[in-house]
């Protein structure tokens, strides 16, 4: 993995937050041409696609739901604090060049190791707070065997051999279904027609 630059992360964080490389650009004083190379070169070092390009306007993915705060913290979208393993919200200096997230998670940059975020597993089962936040109701332990994927896709829960299977036999029914109604309907038509010549 390349080393990532605090530019880029500027470059991020102010395209995410403007919506357009345009506005971003003018927030930083910088040309459009040079964001849009720094966005790219940040998709690079990280080997995913971090915006949505639609027109003038950029969106970020999944991948790029991360940011930084105003104030340099990792958050989420929902401007939830990313915790490092001690559970403290994890803070990147605004002057750290070279930012780098090893597999084991630790974030460290060229002034030296920033924090490791934080990875758990609960004890117990989970129950479901919003959309992607669930409440751990026996408490969490530290990960030790987890590790961070930059750039992994999300594996399914559906089997898409039996999704398929599933759709071929709800298609099979609809079109018995419409069979029975055809035949149902050109009997009552020829009942109404025998009854009708009479």
């Amino acid at each position: 993995m390349e080393l990532l630059d605090s530019r880029q992360l500027r470059a991020f964080q102010e395209l995410d937050r403007n919506g357009s490389f345009t506005a971003a650009a003018r927030s930083l004083s910088l040309t459009q041409s040079a964001v849009s190379h720094s966005i790219k070169a940040l998709e690079r070092s990280l080997e995913v696609t971090l915006f949505e390009r639609l027109g003038k306007t950029v969106r970020l993915t999944r991948a790029g739901a991360f940011q930084l705060s105003s104030e340099g913290q990792l958050i989420a979208p929902d401007g939830a604090q990313v915790l490092s393993d001690g559970s403290t919200p994890i803070q990147i200096p605004i002057e750290a060049e070279n930012v780098q997230i090893a597999g084991d998670g630790t974030i460290s940059a060229s002034t030296g190791l920033i924090a490791r975020v934080g990875i758990f597993n609960p004890d117990g089962q989970l129950q479901r707070d919003t959309d992607t936040r669930f409440i751990a109701e026996g408490g969490v332990q530290p990960s030790e065997q987890a590790s961070v994927l930059q750039g992994a896709l999300e594996a399914s829960n559906a089997s898409p051999v039996l999704e398929v299977s599933r759709m071929i036999e709800v298609q099979r029914a609809y079109e018995a279904g419409q069979t029975l109604m055809e035949q149902e309907h050109q009997r009552i038509t020829q009942f109404i027609s025998t009854v009708r010549d009479r």
